[in-house]
Parts: C-alpha cells; sequence; structure tokens
C-alpha cells in the first residue's frame, strides 16, 4: 500500500531566474516521495510529501541549495488575497451611462 501524501506550500525567497527555480525543484524532488514545482511568480513551492514529512525538512533542503523558505499554512488564502488586491487595484469605477453617451442630466434651457 502507498504511503499517504499531504500538500505543502513553500514561500521561496532568493529565485531570480528560471535557474533558481530549476535548482529548487530538483533539490526537492531528489527526496523519496517528494514531487515538487515551483512557481517563480508567485514565489511558492507546491509540494507533495509523505504525510510523515516534517515541512521544516522541506524547508532545510531549501535552504541546503542556497534559498530560503518559509511555510505557507493556508496557501489558498494568501492566493486568494494576492489575486483579490491585484483586481482591486486596477479596477476604475466605470463612467455612468449619461456620461459614456455624451448627454447631461442638466436640461439645456433658454
Amino acid at each position: 500500500m502507498s504511503q499517504p501524501i499531504e500538500p505543502v506550500t513553500l514561500s521561496v525567497q532568493g529565485m531570480t531566474c528560471s535557474s533558481c527555480v530549476n535548482t529548487v525543484e530538483k533539490a526537492l524532488n531528489k527526496v523519496e516521495g517528494v514531487s515538487a514545482t515551483i512557481n517563480f511568480a508567485t514565489e511558492t513551492a507546491h509540494i507533495l510529501a509523505p504525510a510523515d514529512m516534517n515541512p521544516k525538512d522541506l524547508i532545510k533542503i531549501v535552504e541546503k541549495a542556497g534559498y530560503s523558505a518559509t511555510l505557507l499554512v493556508d496557501a489558498q488564502s494568501v492566493t486568494a488575497r494576492r489575486l483579490y488586491t491585484a483586481c482591486t487595484s486596477s479596477r476604475r469605477t466605470p463612467p455612468s451611462p449619461r456620461a459614456a453617451s455624451g448627454t447631461s442630466s442638466r436640461s439645456s434651457r433658454s
């Protein structure tokens, strides 16, 4: 029977290029039972690891590769917060229908 796995998400600091991403990814994937993918844009490592593996061990692997890492306890809320912030900061109030059509709310009486 296969060993149960759990998802772990780490925030990885210090990556500046795709070579850095490959270095971290290879270091994590060398560990038996671990499958890791790195997202350079969000600076996160998404890892499937044996349930009995301590996340601190995964952090040590990243540090041994030359980078720093911290455990993201609730990765979904962090991602959702980033997306919400990005969407709301670029959102502008749409013009009113009257302003868009070139009409004014004032009547033009002489």
